[in-house]
């Protein structure tokens, strides 16, 4: 417990960037109170990339719904097109229903086409019936042409029977 505190304490005000991102990079193990808290800051509101990529993945080390929220807001609403696609990346990590649905709405209210691509990939990734049959949705009737290939070779990967009765 307290060498958690002590983690949480060296994350928080380090200067040194190299113990910092060591620091929370640590967090991913540590459970307590204010280490959430402290990651999700981190991940919404510094300027150092790499610190938000470690504090993303020490987020991404705990369970809970809490985690999973913290990604969701990133994955929805952060600037930074590489930081949203390992949010949704870290997302499809946790292979549920529930984050299904999500990807699938964030998918149908998202803008950029490379988070649209990638969103896909990463439904291509999770074992669901809904994530499946997305992607043969998206392979049939998507509007944007590049987003039907991307859903098609990613049915193609899948090389199983019913991603070859959906290509048929």
């Amino acid at each position: 417990r307290e060498a958690g505190v002590a983690v949480l304490e060296i994350a928080r005000s380090e200067t040194d960037s190299r113990l910092r991102r060591k620091a929370v990079e640590m967090l991913g193990e540590v459970k307590g109170p204010g280490v959430m808290e402290l990651l999700k800051e981190l991940v919404m509101k510094s300027s150092d990339r790499d610190l938000v990529r470690t504090a993303m993945s020490a987020i991404s080390e705990h369970e809970g719904e809490q985690p999973r929220i913290i990604l969701l807001e990133l994955a929805r609403s952060g600037a930074d097109v590489e930081l949203r696609s390992m949010a949704i990346s870290e997302l499809g990590d946790h292979n549920d229903k529930s984050t299904v649905a999500e990807l699938i709405k964030l998918f149908e209210a998202e803008k950029n086409e490379q988070v649209r691509k990638h969103i896909i990939s990463v439904l291509a990734e999770i074992d669901d019936v809904h994530a499946r049959a997305k992607l043969v949705e998206l392979a049939r009737s998507a509007a944007d042409i590049e987003i039907r290939k991307t859903a098609i070779s990613h049915i193609a990967e899948q090389e199983d029977e019913q991603a070859a009765n959906a290509l048929a």
